[in-house]
């Protein structure tokens, strides 16, 4: 099975007139995709690899579309979609003249999707010219060491200048992302999360100076589940006890007032790696979750382990290994029919430099580093992304 790839993404169709919803939604909000694809190389990233390579829509198509979606919706507020909106070569132009066209409506920009390696000031302001929403930002760990097992390319000093940047420009809840079951990972790592949150309390607590009452920073910490077609693909997945153990270690230091802390549901981890990992062997699997009542069971009051377990007993599966299972370089895996385009070379020579600890940088910067896609795409001759054809 092997995929294709747009063309030309600039002249790709863009919904205009979705459908608005009779009752308040939580993405209630009209939406544009400006760019697909991302060339960062994050390891742990299932989506830098599917959606490669790297095509952006330009300005006017983007400013065209957003006049069109809120004409027909009467939304107030347009959310910038993308890997990393701040990586497209023109998101200056984009937020300026959105805001040209739209801030007299009172309609906001967001940018749901930020690195924390070029967040600026000046960006920060940008999109809170009409509304501050949200600011979300991800640097994954919280160790240099480990950011750059995952190939992470950002330091501390990134995420404290942007934190900074945001509470300097008015904001003042500020979300970060997290992860946890990450290769190599020790209980320094996990502890140093609660360090560097820390830092960014303190640091928004000078910022905001009066308004330091209202500071809120969301933690968000998520379970890491390797992912097909990605350089962790081989690993083993932690198991739940120890998931758990590290999710208690951040609530035991995590206990500022102005610190919010999500963990992600290690059991439900579980079953999201059985399923994202697993073969056709697993159909009998979900039909008998589904006869036994298991819907929705994305919805925490909903999910059952349980249910789950004595689905896989019947069939003669043990859930935990089939979901932790660990395969050997060179081992058929179960998604090798599907061809992404991108080399078993490079993810695994990818998998070599994270157990050394080596980064790779972004190609877009330093050349190819020949994943596999570069003998089918052409650089764009506008902004020198790059222009799928058929793979």
């Amino acid at each position: 099975m092997t995929r294709r790839v747009v063309r030309d993404f600039d002249h790709a169709a863009i919904p205009e007139a979705p459908v608005v919803p009779w009752a308040e939604v939580v993405h209630n909000r009209g939406q544009i995709e400006i760019a697909r694809g991302c060339t960062r190389g994050c390891r742990f990233c299932q989506a830098g690899i599917f959606y490669r390579p790297m095509r952006e829509r330009g300005a006017e198509t983007i400013r065209r579309a957003a006049r069109e979606i809120i004409r027909n919706t009467g939304f107030d507020e347009i959310a910038l979609a993308a890997l990393n909106c701040p990586d497209h070569s023109q998101i200056t132009e984009i937020i300026d003249g959105l805001h040209e066209d739209l801030g007299h409506l009172r309609v906001s920009v967001g940018l749901p999707s930020l690195r924390t390696d070029n967040f600026s000031i000046e960006l920060a302001r940008k999109v809170q010219t009409v509304r501050k929403s949200g600011i979300t930002l991800a640097p994954e760990a919280a160790t240099q060491r480990l950011r750059d097992v995952i190939n992470k390319n950002v330091t501390d000093q990134d995420l404290l200048s942007a934190t900074a940047a945001a509470f300097a420009a008015g904001w003042e809840t500020i979300k970060l992302y997290f992860m946890i079951g990450l290769p190599t990972e020790t209980d320094e790592d996990v502890r140093a999360i609660a360090d560097l949150v820390d830092k960014v309390v303190a640091i928004g607590r000078e910022k905001l100076g009066r308004r330091r009452r209202h500071l809120r920073v969301n933690v968000s910490v998520a379970s890491l589940i390797p992912k097909p077609h990605t350089p962790f693909q081989w690993l083993r997945m932690p198991s739940v006890p120890e998931l758990e153990r590290k999710q208690s270690l951040l609530r035991q230091r995590l206990k500022d007032r102005e610190v919010r802390l999500s963990c992600h549901d290690a059991r439900g981890a579980l079953v999201e790696a059985l399923l994202s990992r697993g073969d056709r062997s697993l159909a009998p699997v979900i039909e008998q979750v589904y006869r036994d009542g298991g819907v929705l069971e994305a919805w925490s009051e909903n999910f059952s382990l349980e249910r789950w377990q004595q689905a896989c007993t019947a069939v003669g599966k043990d859930l935990a290994t089939e979901a932790r299972r660990e395969w050997v370089i060179g081992s058929p895996l179960p998604w090798d029919h599907i061809d992404l385009g991108i080399s078993t070379r490079f993810l695994e020579r990818e998998f070599t430099r994270a157990r050394q600890g080596q980064t790779t940088e972004d190609c877009r910067l330093v050349g190819c580093h020949e994943c596999g896609l570069d003998e089918t795409m052409q650089p764009c001759p506008i902004n020198n992304a790059f222009v799928g054809v058929d793979c």
